[in-house]
């Protein structure tokens, strides 16, 4: 994943200044020249040196849970600053382009897309006539024939056409592939303009870059980056060009956009974090690091300590009384508007709730094939009721990367043997598929008085905003068939709160009692019949109809999922008897509050799982020996069920504590001045309470090897920012 820290940028300053003197545009870069080595990248590197020291007494004291936030949110922003120098100068290095604006002109004026013409062929291989495609059939196949490639063709012609048809849809293939080749010139009345629009926003990008800043400037000159990058991507010449990698613009910022997704190393600053908040709850440094979770009583430690740390970060004034007003304020009003997608809602905010990377995991697949999956911090990806345009470039890139091999490369099967073995593992730098599980409630719901008033009046209108966010993310499935794969698994279900509210009283939930060991099987049994149900409802399987689903939502047909739900329901009916019996506690000794947990341990069991076989699903339909993919779950601002879930997610694959602690604190701190919501939690707390991490890899893993025959192990897991451990065997 790379170095994080900025000591490899100033040898390749020339190599950056070279290229923009090359472009002819110097005058409009004053400040080309400059150091990558900015006073920002400087205090981060002083704030990584004083890391292992804690912050003195007296600010402790003071307004301790103020600084640390803000020290963590400084660290964050200069990460991400140093991202993008870097992303920089690693594409100048990797591609040394000489950007001109008539390099731009050209490829709008004869740049060859390929199409493929495919309803013929597909009518002559069914032997049918009459044989049409559906619309939804033919926007996804659409997708397929911009970008022609041969296994992509492939594999989406025997969905069509039926597995009775596979061997002769793969001889139709070689020859759509091979011969009905053809060339669309692009129209373009003024490509002037256009090249203009696209070379102003690189040159406004690179100045940002180089831009000396420091204190909140830096949070600001993040922010305009993105807006820079936003611009592109929304421009007329990128519309036309990006699918276009041999354009020096679209490459560039391709790059420049994915390496902010996929490197920037946010555990960076969320680990002193973490430190911080248990050194308030009277933990030291090292007994963090020592604090194991594999026994029944040193889970309740661990538990005991994060929640004093979690009751003193939401007991102290995050920020002075001003400012906490304007808090308070800022926070109602951004929720209240998240609730109505035609206010343009953006879940980033304004530079303080940044993309970035945790943790990259290793998996072995049959034939010696491996995938890399790194998990990747990001909020809805979306603006107001729409996918955002650095989003979509992403998936682009991505997209581009796996489906466009190089022409002479795209003759024969041998060629293409070649470029699987040989090609692919060079290509890995870029990634080529990104796993979303949405958390956010797909069913159509208000939350505001006012927004249920106005959707009553009118019920097509989008005021039940987490709907119709949920519902633009997962057409990406369509949209991006090669590089997106999303699932949708609801957080807010009143399945899944199963009684739990804002005020979290225990009281409220189900009041139940076994009183034989019959009873616990018996209510295991149904908690598997009614969860079974819930995910395997028609509408999960419609994004036009998931609305009245029950908040999930899985791409393709309820065939496609039954087995791998039925198998994960199987193993954690399994896991939660293990759960029950490794805590020695008897059937007539469990609370109502810890049937519930129970019920949530066994809930979260069930969401690894199917998040997991979104995952394997998608390097199962990638070629090539080693493929890199990107996974993210999320739900509108990833700060509560997200928070949890990512916290949770750090917790499963073993990493630290003081990475699980941090990612847990930190986003609600850092974003909103303000500590997590508790009923948000509770399941996250439930599996900390109940199950260690290895009991719950242990089932997990049995579940994989069950569902995926093609699946071996998780064999190790390093953080993006370089330290391994292992993980299960």
């Amino acid at each position: 994943m790379g170095d994080y820290n900025a000591s490899g940028i100033q040898g390749q300053q020339t190599q950056l200044n070279a290229a923009i003197v090359s472009s002819g545009k110097t005058e409009d870069v004053k400040d080309a020249k400059a150091t990558l080595i900015t006073d920002t990248t400087s205090k981060a590197l002083k704030t990584e040196q004083k890391a292992e020291h804690p912050l003195n007494p007296n600010q402790v004291k003071q307004d301790a849970m103020r600084q640390q936030s803000l020290h963590a949110k400084n660290t964050e922003r200069s990460l991400i600053r140093d991202t993008m120098r870097n992303a920089v100068t690693d594409t100048i290095e990797s591609y040394n382009p000489k950007v001109t604006k008539e390099e731009t002109i050209n490829s709008l004026t004869n740049g060859t897309f390929i199409q493929r013409k495919l309803e013929d062929q597909i009518r002559v291989a069914k032997g049918d006539p009459d044989f049409k495609l559906e619309p939804a059939q033919l926007k996804q196949m659409k997708s397929y024939i911009t970008v022609g490639n041969r296994a992509g063709l492939m594999a989406e012609l025997k969905r069509v056409l039926g597995p009775e048809k596979a061997e002769k849809a793969e001889k139709l293939t070689l020859t759509i592939m091979d011969e009905t080749k053809s060339v669309r010139q692009v129209s373009i009345e003024s490509p002037e303009r256009y090249a203009d629009q696209l070379e102003g926003c690189f040159l406004k990008l690179m100045k940002n870059i180089n831009t000396r800043v420091e204190g909140d400037d830096v949070r600001k000159a993040n922010y305009e980056a993105l807006q820079i990058l936003r611009e592109a991507f929304q421009s007329d010449a990128y519309q036309h060009l990006k699918e276009d990698e041999s354009n020096a613009y679209v490459k560039m910022l391709h790059d420049i956009n994915l390496k902010l997704y996929e490197e920037t190393p946010l555990l960076d600053a969320y680990q002193e974090y973490g430190f911080n908040c248990m050194e308030d709850a009277g933990v030291t440094r090292d007994e963090v690091r020592e604090m194991k979770t594999d026994t029944t009583e040193n889970r309740a430690v661990f538990e005991t300590k994060m929640m004093t740390a979690w009751t003193n970060l939401k007991n102290n004034k995050l920020s002075k009384i001003f400012g906490r007003i304007r808090s308070i304020v800022v926070n109602k009003l951004s929720a209240l508007r998240s609730q109505m997608t035609s206010l343009g809602y953006d879940p980033r905010g304004e530079g303080e709730n940044n993309a970035g990377a945790f943790y990259k995991e290793t998996v072995n697949l049959k034939d010696d094939r491996t995938g890399e999956i790194v998990n990747v911090f990001t909020p809805s990806p979306t603006l107001g009721g729409v996918v955002s345009p650095e989003y979509r470039a992403a998936l682009q890139a991505m997209q581009n990367h796996r489906l466009n091999p190089p022409e002479e490369l795209n003759r024969s099967e041998e060629e293409m043997q070649f470029f699987e073995e040989e090609i692919s593992e060079q290509k890995l730098s870029r990634p080529g598929g990104w796993v979303y599980v949405n958390h956010q409630d797909i069913t159509k719901g208000a939350k505001s008085v006012l927004s249920k008033v106005i959707m009553r009046l009118n019920e097509e209108l989008p005021l039940g905003a987490e709907s119709a966010r949920s519902k633009v993310i997962m057409r990406l499935n369509e949209e991006f068939p090669f590089s997106f794969k999303g699932i949708t698994l609801t957080k807010d279900s009143k399945f899944y709160q199963a009684g739990m509210s804002h005020d979290v009283s225990w009281k409220k939930v189900k009041q139940k009692k076994f009183n034989s060991p019959g009873d616990l099987n018996r209510n295991f049994t149904e908690l598997s019949n009614d969860f079974r149900k819930e995910l395997l409802h028609e509408n999960n399987f419609s994004v036009d109809k998931s609305h009245k689903g029950k908040g999930f939502y899985f791409p393709g047909k309820v065939e496609d999922w039954k087995k791998d739900i039925d198998n994960a329901l199987n193993e954690a009916d399994t896991f939660i008897h293990k759960v029950i019996k490794d805590n020695n506690v008897s059937y007539d000794q469990l609370t109502p509050q810890d049937i519930w947990e129970l019920e949530a341990v066994y809930k979260e069991f069930v969401y690894a799982a199917l998040s997991k076989a979104a995952e394997i699903k998608m390097l199962q339909q990638m070629g090539g020996n080693k493929n890199k993919i990107l996974l993210t779950k999320a739900c509108k601002e990833n700060i509560d069920r997200g928070g949890a879930e990512n916290a949770k997610s750090l917790w499963i694959i073993g990493r630290k504590n003081e990475d699980v602690l941090g990612c847990f604190f930190s986003r609600a701190a850092m974003g909103r001045f303000r500590a997590i919501l508790p009923h948000r939690f509770q399941h996250f707390r439930s599996c900390i309470k109940w199950s260690s991490q290895d009991l719950f890899n242990q089932h997990l893993k049995e579940y994989l090897n069950k569902n995926f025959t093609h699946f071996t192990k998780t064999s190790s897991v390093e953080s993006v920012h370089g330290k391994v451990e292992e993980s299960v065997e």
